[in-house]
């Protein structure tokens, strides 16, 4: 929780996740992605220093309902990674455009109030 003001909105501008989570609360949302990811829905990676620990961050990769993107992709790291974080944020970018789809990074290459105004795929 020492990233709560980073993770607050980062994702969805109006969201106050992750504020007053309880750490039972964490533990089902991590059983809930584990869930996403053995489906296929959506990935995510822990970023750590070379040697296995601390986690210093996180990147996500989730599909979208938005047209003009198959995914949406983010992440964060901690303050204390701020020296690594052009060099993550070009590595990351780099496995995102491998694969085979049309990925979005909202509130990054697109504000969040375009990205909320984006038509939405019917289904």
């Amino acid at each position: 929780m020492a990233s709560a003001s980073l993770l607050r909105g980062a994702m969805d501008p109006d969201s106050t996740w992750p504020d007053e989570l309880t750490l039972h609360e964490n533990r089902v949302d991590l059983g809930w992605h584990e869930r996403e990811f053995t489906l296929g829905h959506s990935y995510a990676w822990t970023v750590l220093v070379p040697s296995g620990s601390p986690t210093i961050g996180c990147a996500y990769l989730y599909p979208t309902d938005r047209q003009g993107a198959d995914a949406v992709a983010f992440w964060w790291l901690r303050p204390e990674a701020d020296a690594i974080g052009k060099a993550f944020e070009t590595a990351f970018r780099a496995v995102i455009a491998a694969l085979p789809l049309t990925t979005a990074f909202p509130g990054r290459d697109v504000g969040w109030d375009a990205w909320q105004a984006g038509v939405r795929r019917p289904g």
